[in-house]
Formats: C-alpha cells, sequence, structure tokens
C-alpha cells in the first residue's frame, strides 16, 4: 500500500516504478506533439504572410485565397519533409551504432590480424636489413 496525497493506492513498488515509466513516457511524447502542432501553427501562420510579404516587397504574387492556402500547404509539406529526413536520420543514427556494436569482434579479429601481419613484415624487413 502507497499513500500518495493522502490517497490510498494498493500497488506493489514494482507496478508503481512501472506506472511511473508509463506516465513519463506519456508526458514526453504528449509535450513532443503539442510543440510539434505549434510548429505547424507557426509555419502555417508565416506560410500564409509570405505572399503578402512578397507582394510588398515589389513582387508580382497573388493574394487571392488559393494562392495563400498554395503557401501555407507546401510549407506544411516542407515541415513534413523535413520532420522525416530527421526521422530517417535518427534511425540511421540508432542502425549505425546497433551495427558497430554487433560487428565488434569481427572489427576486432581483422585489427590483431592486421597488427599481426605488421609484425611478421617488419620482422622480415629486419632479418632482410640483415643479412
Amino acid at each position: 500500500m502507497v499513500d500518495i496525497f493522502g490517497f490510498t493506492i494498493n500497488i506493489g513498488f514494482l507496478e508503481l516504478v512501472i506506472v511511473a515509466l508509463i506516465l513519463s513516457a506519456f508526458l514526453v511524447i504528449t509535450r513532443k506533439i503539442v510543440k510539434t502542432i505549434f510548429n505547424l501553427i507557426w509555419i502555417s501562420v508565416a506560410s500564409a504572410v509570405f505572399p503578402f510579404v512578397m507582394r510588398f516587397l515589389g513582387f508580382d504574387f497573388s493574394t487571392d485565397f488559393n494562392s495563400v492556402m498554395f503557401f501555407v500547404m507546401f510549407g506544411v509539406g516542407l515541415y513534413a519533409v523535413y520532420m522525416l529526413a530527421r526521422i530517417v536520420y535518427a534511425l540511421l543514427g540508432i542502425a549505425e551504432k546497433s551495427l558497430k556494436f554487433a560487428t565488434y569482434p569481427i572489427r576486432s579479429a581483422r585489427k590483431h590480424k592486421e597488427e599481426r601481419m605488421k609484425k611478421k613484415v617488419e620482422k622480415l624487413v629486419k632479418e632482410k636489413k640483415e643479412d
């Protein structure tokens, strides 16, 4: 039994740890989702304002509803491509680390073999110089 803020909960220590880990993961994921949604809103606003700024600067940009929506969708699409590229980059980093860990015995054996071969060559060169 655990007493949390005056509430008595009939839960074991292991279950409490598991619930705490799940709650922590939920909070981290929720924070990332909210951050992504705010980024999408910011990008949508900036993309919607873009044709008006370009028109103000003297460029011939249409500022009707369709062109504004095009720029909003284009900006959101670019952000989606960026997010996908970030995910792929992170996954490739994880794959590289795991493959580096998995191939350590092979790389280690090759390194030792190269060192032995180098010593043999040095020994042969030394013997050749003595002759």
